[in-house]
């Protein structure tokens, strides 16, 4: 994973919250990726912080996709936060992301819809 990018995991009770800092790509969506599922695997739902997140192409979408059937296969709920502006939000409006998960567009309203408390 390059420098420009990161994610962050913390858990809001039984809630998982990964968020995305800097860039998500090919060149770092599959350590991101192992970096989602492991940080979040014993969560009963998990919430993909986009709102940190300054550019993401096809391929992270496609790991999004994937994260986000992986877990909601095996019964938790997740949720993207993606700010209602922006080139994130464009890309994922897009990509039919609401079709895959809910889409909040703050942490509040994301931990809301994935069923917690809010921080």
């Amino acid at each position: 994973m390059t420098k420009l990018s990161e994610v962050r995991c913390a858990m809001n009770g039984e809630i998982a919250v990964a968020t995305v800092v800097g860039e998500f790509d090919i060149g770092n969506c599959d350590e991101m990726s192992r970096q989602i599922q492991a940080s979040c695997a014993d969560a009963l739902a998990i919430v993909l912080d986009l709102s940190e997140t300054q550019y993401l192409d096809s391929a992270a979408l496609r790991t999004l996709f994937t994260i986000a059937r992986m877990f909601q296969g095996r019964g938790a709920p997740v949720v993207a936060v993606i700010p209602a502006t922006g080139l994130v939000r464009k890309v994922t409006v897009v990509s039919g992301i609401d079709a895959v998960m809910p889409v909040a567009e703050t942490r509040d309203e994301g931990l809301r819809l994935a069923g917690g408390p809010v921080a």
